[in-house]
């Protein structure tokens, strides 16, 4: 698995890109904010199971990211793919924090509840 920095993966992000940004934190952290057009896979038990379901191409280049640094999560889960056959995995290690006190777009949505 490779790393990749802020600035090359804004260079990424501007481009015509085709890969994914997948981030892998619990659902309330992606609610709050995600880097734009990320995708959610959560790194729990289920996540081999959805990453087949939300990643069928093997061979799509794949950016992995959570919360700062010191976060393991997106190295694990870069890990895990890796050993399930995906052959073009990247870790943002410096995680979505450093992206946005970069002052980078951010995404984030409102979630209504309804009795």
């Amino acid at each position: 698995m490779k790393t990749i920095t802020t600035d090359q993966l804004k260079e990424l992000l501007d481009s015509h890109w085709d890969g994914v940004l997948v981030e892998v934190l619990p659902a309330e952290y992606y609610r709050e904010y995600r880097l734009p057009g990320a995708i959610h896979l959560p790194f729990d038990e289920h996540f081999e199971e959805h990453a087949r379901q939300a990643l069928p191409d093997l061979h799509r280049q794949i950016v992995v990211y959570c919360l700062v640094r010191e976060c393991t999560a997106s190295n694990e889960a870069g890990r895990r793919l890796e050993e399930i056959g995906y052959t073009d995995i990247w870790d943002y290690e410096e995680g979505k924090s450093a992206w946005r006190a970069a002052g980078l777009p951010i995404e984030s949505e409102h979630i209504e509840t309804h009795r």
